[in-house]
């Protein structure tokens, strides 16, 4: 029997806690000043990751783009709108990395599913 055969694993999703610890320290090792990031959105963050199917990609680019914002706007313009914003930016850049990494015969049954 070759080891090459593909062998389907299938992994459990995150919990709330595991996603929390992922992001914090992801925020400890990434930045200069983790006080950059707080608890709260952290909190939020991993919230709403867990929500979302426990998909760490988003939860992670999510962490991305508060960063660039806090550089951009400033810490005192990030609210639980913005932290939703940002959230929504993720997913939809995620959804599109996903259909870009379709073989052609499944991007074409994709569309035409929308085609109705």
């Amino acid at each position: 029997r070759s080891s090459l055969n593909p062998t389907r694993i299938i992994f459990q999703p995150y919990s709330k806690q595991q996603i929390k610890g992922i992001l914090k320290q992801r925020v400890e090792l990434g930045l200069e000043d983790p006080k950059l990031i707080s608890e709260e959105w952290i909190n939020q963050l991993a919230n709403k990751t867990y929500e979302n199917y426990s998909d760490l990609r988003v939860g992670l680019k999510s962490l991305f783009y508060l960063v660039m914002d806090i550089e951009k706007l400033g810490k005192s313009l990030i609210n639980q709108k913005k932290i939703n914003e940002i959230f929504h930016t993720a997913i939809v850049d995620i959804q599109r990395e996903r259909i870009r990494g379709l073989e052609k015969n499944k991007f074409l049954v994709l569309v035409s599913f929308n085609a109705f």
